[in-house]
């Protein structure tokens, strides 16, 4: 099939135990909440949920190439504008083919998460352990990555991949509070701290079932820590071992 559409629910909740309703995810987790309060119409603040929905879209437009997105509704207010409008947004492009008779592949991709995305201000935040659950960066980030890769042999490999991420200031703590002054979702807050990296790889693999894989790069970090001025550089590298049977 060229053309793939995907629709995606996702519900963060409290309870003292799992949930029949939630678990089966036969009902859309937008009524579920609506369920549960006619049983127990005086729960409002404990049975209260935050919904997210997501809508994703892959396109074969060619043998080898794909393109793909996806868009991320975890707010979107059409009667009232005192609440901004939680978005998120992704878009990439993969491919694969030869180069002298040895396979390469390729991809690029573009990240936007808007601020208060995963934020809750009755405490159901899309995160655990101080981390969202969604795509890492969180709130309040944009992130372009490309990377390649060539065979050079049936078993070796050599690979690149570079990145640019912005993050502002808004994150899982900083949801919006109802009643609060307007604050553009789609402007970054605070002195944003961009993020450039580059790294390269070589990957060994026999068929004996070893996948060995080295890697090294260099980091550039400005205004690490959201401080002005506060630049910071550094090298990284990295070696895997798997072993499969």
């Amino acid at each position: 099939m060229q053309l793939r559409l995907g629709l995606t629910e996702m519900a963060r909740y409290h309870s003292e135990s799992w949930q029949a309703l939630y678990v089966v995810g036969i009902i859309p987790y937008v009524l579920v909440q609506r369920l549960q309060i006619q049983d127990e119409p005086d729960s409002l603040p404990a049975l209260r949920n935050n919904v997210l929905t997501a809508f994703d879209a892959a396109w074969r437009v060619a043998p080898g190439t794909r393109i793909y997105g996806e868009l991320m509704i975890d707010d979107f207010n059409t009667s009232t504008s005192d609440v901004p409008d939680k978005l998120a947004w992704q878009a990439g492009l993969e491919g694969v083919g030869t180069v002298r008779g040895s396979r390469v592949v390729w991809g690029t991709e573009y990240t936007r998460l808007s601020r208060f995305v995963y934020t809750s201000f009755f405490g159901r935040s899309y995160e655990a352990q101080g981390e969202p659950l969604g795509y890492f960066t969180g709130p309040d980030s944009r992130r372009v990555r490309v990377r390649g890769a060539w065979d050079l042999s049936p078993i070796w490999q050599v690979r690149a991949a570079a990145g640019l991420t912005d993050q502002g200031e808004s994150g899982l703590d900083h949801p919006y509070v109802p009643g609060s002054p307007q604050e553009e979702p789609s402007d970054f807050l605070g002195v944003v701290q961009r993020t450039r990296e580059f790294e390269l790889g070589l990957r060994w693999w026999p068929a004996s079932g070893v996948d060995l894989g080295v890697s090294g790069g260099y980091r550039w970090i400005d205004n690490q820590g959201h401080v002005d001025g506060n630049d910071d550089a550094t090298a990284f590298g990295s070696l895997a071992l798997r072993v499969t049977r």
